[in-house]
C-alpha cells in the first residue's frame, strides 16, 4: 500500500441496542469499495 493509510468496512445492527460491527479489514479503500459497493441498491446489501 502507498500511503499505509488502511479502513474497515462496518455495518449497523439493531439488535438490542444499534451499534458498529466491522464486517471486513483492515485494508485500502480501493479493495473494500469493490467488495462492498457492487451490494448498494440490492437486497444483496442486506447479506453482508
Amino acid at each position: 500500500m502507498k500511503n499505509g493509510i488502511r479502513f474497515t468496512a462496518e455495518r449497523m445492527v439493531f439488535m438490542d441496542e444499534m451499534f458498529w460491527m466491522d464486517i471486513d479489514g483492515p485494508d485500502s479503500i480501493e479493495r473494500l469499495a469493490s467488495e462492498f459497493c457492487p451490494h448498494l441498491g440490492k437486497d444483496s446489501f442486506f447479506d453482508l
